[in-house]
């Protein structure tokens, strides 16, 4: 598997690993899960902790996971997304996703560090409505 998550259900942060670049098939895969995992909470903040991963996410990737965060916002909830990279060419894709998705992902940041995404994440829970 490329891929694997844990839910801090206490925080409501759910952390995507990547350990390899996967297919944008296995990403919804993986998504599903989470949606009904029990300690999943819509409107848990969610980390793409991509620092594994050395290469850019292709268009098709990227269409394929706005689509499927467009398809799904009652069980996401109002997500805060967080993006870890440490390239340039997957901080712009992570821009045009934010781009694609317009009002259904307003809350994205990308990241070079775990620490900072939390902190970030962390703060917005303040604003965050109930």
């Amino acid at each position: 598997m490329k891929i694997k998550y844990s839910i801090d259900k206490n925080l409501h942060i759910v952390i995507v690993d990547y350990l390899e670049d996967p297919h944008y098939l296995e990403w919804i895969g993986i998504m599903q899960e989470i949606i009904r995992h029990p300690d999943f909470v819509p409107g848990s903040s969610i980390i793409l902790d991509r620092h594994r991963v050395h290469t850019a996410p292709s268009t098709d990737y990227i269409k394929a996971v706005v689509e499927f965060i467009k398809a799904h916002p009652s069980e996401l909830g109002k997500t805060h997304w967080a993006t870890i990279t440490t390239d340039i060419a997957s901080y712009g894709m992570m821009r045009m996703a934010q781009e694609m998705g317009g009002n259904a992902i307003q809350n994205m940041a990308a990241f070079l560090d775990l620490d900072s995404a939390k902190r970030w994440l962390l703060q917005g829970e303040q604003t965050k409505e109930p």
